[in-house]
């Protein structure tokens, strides 16, 4: 009886090449039993009738099937990565940070529509986006206090729709904040975006600065810069600055007290 169970189960399996134990996203019968992967480093996929693949060990689908991510950046709600010299991002999308319209929320990573060139670096903030290709800036998301950085006539509401600041050239770095942005050229640090508490760096704490804005007292290669909620650091020639809100200590200068131009960390 044993040797005939085991004959049965044999053949049972004999002669089936289909990965069973893939993820399924509530996929029918019928692709679960055929769906097959040609693509290396990927698992088979079903989604209803369709079979599609789910990359594994990490890496995210490029054109070339899975890739290798070379960049990544988390926000609030939502997390962006560059693949393949393309963006990706996953999570909320309820102010466009996905640069996809139409949905709010994605579980998979998406691509972010409309950006051309090659995407080398990307920020994400709590709900906006940016993202340089080409040595260009590219943002979406939350443009309340302007941080997408492209409006001369003042701040909008959102944009799901990636968009380019023409303004900025030769861009190497960028970063995001709670609701403000900084890019560095080779030779100037610019921000812009919310500035209640000075962290755009121009000396003022009046009002959001809607297009890049240069950053007073920083020059030369920029090699880091971060942002905070509402305060700025970066890392030159010269060491570390930090400007903006200092409640907390956050600018490292030995006091509680803002700092609406750049304070040397000590």
């Amino acid at each position: 009886m044993k040797r005939l169970l085991s004959i049965l189960i044999l053949c049972g399996c004999a002669g089936s090449f289909v990965d069973h134990t893939a993820f399924n996203a509530g996929g029918t019968p019928e692709c679960i039993a055929t769906c097959t992967t040609p693509v290396p480093g990927a698992g088979p996929l079903c989604i209803g009738s369709n079979c599609t693949y789910e990359c594994q060990g990490g890496r995210l689908k490029c054109a070339d099937g899975c890739c290798d991510v070379t960049a990544l950046s988390a926000g609030t709600s939502h997390t962006c990565a560059v693949v393949a010299g393309e963006a990706r991002c996953w999570g909320a999308n309820d102010k466009g940070q996905l640069g996809q319209a139409g949905v709010l929320k994605s579980y998979s990573p998406v691509q972010p529509s409309g950006i051309t060139g090659t995407v080398t670096a990307i920020a994400a903030g709590w709900t906006h986006t940016c993202a340089i290709a080409d040595a260009q800036v590219w943002c979406w998301g939350d443009d309340t206090d302007g941080q997408l950085g492209d409006r001369p006539s003042g701040a909008g509401s959102f944009s799901s729709t990636p968009r380019k600041i023409s303004s900025l050239t030769e861009v190497h770095k960028i970063a995001t904040g709670g609701g403000h942005t900084c890019a560095a050229t080779a030779t100037q640090l610019f921000c812009w975006g919310r500035n209640d508490s000075g962290q755009i760096g121009d000396g003022t704490s009046s009002g959001p600065r809607v297009v890049p804005t240069a950053v007073s007292g920083v020059s030369g290669p920029v090699r880091a810069v971060a942002l905070g909620e509402s305060h700025t650091c970066a890392l030159t020639s010269s060491g570390v600055s930090c400007w903006g809100a200092n409640d907390r200590g956050q600018l490292g200068n030995t006091t509680a007290s803002p700092s609406l131009l750049r304070s040397s960390c000590r």
